[in-house]
C-alpha cells in the first residue's frame, strides 16, 4: 500500500461514511509492528484536517497508483 492508492475499508469498525465508499491514501506512518494510513474520502474533508489514522490492515487496495 502506498500514497495515491484507492482503498476501501473491509474490516474493523466501519463508519457510515466509509461503507461502500472508496478513499485515497494521502499519508503513511509506518511503525515497527504496524502500518497506519490517512485516508481522504469524498465529501469528508474533515478526515484530512484532523489527520485521522487508520490501521492499514483494515483496508483493501482497489486500485494502485502508478
Amino acid at each position: 500500500m502506498k500514497i495515491g492508492d484507492l482503498v476501501q475499508k473491509r474490516w474493523g469498525q466501519i463508519d457510515p461514511f466509509q461503507q461502500g465508499t472508496a478513499g485515497i491514501v494521502v499519508d503513511i506512518d509506518g511503525h515497527p509492528n504496524r502500518q497506519f494510513i490517512v485516508v481522504l474520502y469524498p465529501n469528508k474533508s474533515s478526515s484530512l484536517k484532523r489527520g485521522v489514522q487508520y490501521k492499514a490492515d483494515e483496508f483493501e487496495v482497489i486500485s494502485e497508483s502508478r
